[in-house]
C-alpha cells in the first residue's frame, strides 16, 4: 500500500483513517491530475462540482459553533457535495 507524507500528516492530525478521500475546488477540474493524486494517496477520490470550498467550510463552522446539528447532518452534507467523478487507482 502506497502512503504519501501529506495522507499520514492528515490520518494523525485528524485521527481518522478513510478508505476515500474527498475533494472539491478548481484544483481538481483536471481529470489527469487529479489521477496523479488519487494515485499518489493510493486511494479513491471523489470529486466534488462544488467549485468553491472555503464557502462549504465556512458555513459548517458556523454550524459547530451555533450547535445546529441539522446542517452538520451528513445525509445532507452529502446531498450538497455533489460528487461528479470518482477516481480509482490505477
Amino acid at each position: 500500500m502506497r502512503h504519501s507524507g501529506i495522507q499520514q500528516v492528515l490520518e494523525i492530525s485528524s485521527n481518522i483513517k478513510s478508505e476515500k478521500i474527498y475533494c472539491s475546488g478548481n484544483g481538481f477540474i483536471s481529470n489527469e491530475w487529479s489521477q496523479i493524486r488519487a494515485n499518489i494517496f493510493g486511494k479513491p477520490l471523489l470529486v466534488s462540482s462544488f467549485l468553491e470550498p472555503g464557502i462549504l467550510g465556512s458555513v459548517f463552522f458556523l454550524a459547530i459553533g451555533a450547535k445546529d446539528n441539522e446542517t452538520m447532518d451528513l445525509y445532507k452534507l452529502n446531498k450538497l457535495l455533489k460528487i461528479k467523478k470518482l477516481l480509482n487507482l490505477i
